[in-house]
Order: structure tokens, then sequence, then C-alpha cells
């Protein structure tokens, strides 16, 4: 049978911290708004930005600043994907009724609302100002292929891209803050584990302390961010890459059909202990 055609996706991961105290949502967006323009302007058809970029740097509490979706920030968002013609994915906090989320939102290149994710893992200090935990892993099926998303303490757990592959992904987005471990080496492991455990592109916008990357289902980095000055990680995915069976240094062929299905849940019965 023909070799299937190439499905080639260029990304770009930002590492955007926006400086200074009480700044505006309006700020916020305007410098996130030049770096989508940066991302289109080197042929980018997805750009991922970090964690609640709605209350960074303002002073606010998460759930001051949380906003229904649809609604003014998630709009925002909306606006900057339409104008630049791309998919984008940034965290903001949502307001639902009485409940407050960190929540990330996934447009299209028309402004289109693609889905949103609520972060299922949420440490001590979210819990306590106010937030609420997500329970569920959603996927998107879109043009350039399956999203998952995750956000931040999401990393730190195995089991959330686990169930994003399970469910589907073959690019997972990690908008992050930060990460606050020892050093760059676990940071990077941990996202090369990720992907190559799973089979998928991973990647990751951080705001501070650690870099913003995009590693392959090899669990290789492809490109990354240094230094503090606001900047883009780019890197052209090929979502072929887990189907090819002749590629000299290779994961399994139909990685995620072939050992998904060799795995035995049955057996692993005490990862759902309480």
């Amino acid at each position: 049978c023909p070799k299937p055609a190439e499905r080639r996706v260029r990304a770009a991961a930002a590492f955007y911290l926006p400086t200074g105290r009480d700044r505006t949502w309006e700020q916020n967006l305007a410098g996130l708004d030049e770096l989508a323009a940066q991302a289109r302007a080197k042929g980018c058809d997805l750009v991922l930005f970090g964690e609640g970029i709605s209350v960074v740097g303002t002073g606010k509490s998460y759930v001051d600043v949380a906003r229904p979706i649809p609604g003014p920030h998630a709009d925002g968002l909306a606006r900057v994907a339409r104008k630049h013609g791309l998919f984008l994915c940034a965290g903001l906090y949502e307001r639902d009724g009485e409940a407050a989320y960190n929540t990330a939102v996934l447009f299209d290149r028309t402004g289109e609302l693609v889905g949103t994710y609520r972060k299922v893992h949420l440490p001590y200090s979210e819990i306590e100002a106010g937030l609420t935990p997500g329970t569920t892993f959603p996927v998107f099926d879109t043009e350039l292929g399956r999203i998952g998303i995750q956000v931040c303490y999401d990393h730190h757990f195995a089991e959330s891209a686990r169930n994003l592959a399970v469910n589907g992904a073959e690019i997972i987005l990690t908008p992050i803050w930060g990460d606050l471990r020892s050093d760059g080496d676990v940071y990077d492991a941990t996202a090369r584990s990720r992907a190559l455990d799973n089979g998928v592109f991973y990647m990751m916008s951080v705001y501070s302390l650690k870099r913003s990357l995009i590693a392959d289902p090899h669990g290789r980095i492809l490109a990354s961010t240094s230094g503090d000055e606001s900047s883009l990680a780019i890197a052209d995915l090929d979502l072929q890459t887990c189907l090819d069976v002749d590629l000299p240094y290779r994961i399994p062929p139909n990685h995620q059909q072939i050992q998904f299905g060799e795995r035995r849940p049955a057996a692993y019965t005490s990862l759902l202990a309480s």
C-alpha cells in the first residue's frame, strides 16, 4: 500500500513572562499578541503560551480574575488566534457559577473555541485560594491532529500524560507557570520521559526558572528557549513519526496502537487505590 502522506505541523512554545506590577489583562494580551505575530511570521500553525496569563503580574487573586468562557479573557485570546491565523493555547482562570478553575483554552485559526481543559492536579496553594480541580482529560480532534492539554502540576503526574495518550492525543500541550524542582535536568527528563513513554509530541511553555521546549516521540528535545527574554521554541512536527516502520532509530511502529494494546490494565489495579 502507498506510504501515508506526511502530517507536518510547525509549532511554537513561547517563553513569555509579563514583568512589573499592577499589570492589566490588556497589557498581558498585547505581549502575547506580539509573540503570536512572530510565530505566524515564521510559518507556525500552532503556538502555546503559559499558565494563567490572566493573573500574572496583576497582583490579583485567581478568583478575582476568573471569568466565564466565552468571556472577556477567552474572547481576547480568540481574537489573537483569528488575527494571526494560528491555533493558540493558553492558560487563564475560568468562572463557572460559584466555582473557579485553572483552565487552558484551545482556539483554531478562525478564533473558534476548540475546547477547554480544567487542571486536574491542584497544589494545595491553589485549593486554599479557592480553585476547584477538573476531573477529565479530554482530547480534541483538529485539522492539525489530536491535541491534549495538561496544566503545570499535572506534568508531575505520569497519569496525566498517559490518560491523554490513551484517549488518542498525538500532541500534548503543557502551559506551566514555573517548575521549582532542583534543576533543569529533572524538568527536561520529565518532559522527555512523558513524550517517549506515550509516543507523543510534548510541548511546554513556561514563564520562569526553566525553559520552554518541544520534545518528540523519541524523547529528543527538538527546540527550546534560553535566557530571560521573551522568545519562541519552534519545531516541525511530523505526526506520522509514530507510524513509520523504517526509521533507523525508532519507537515501536504504531506505538500507540501496539504498545497500548499490549498493556495489562487488570494488573494495574493498585494505581486506583486512594
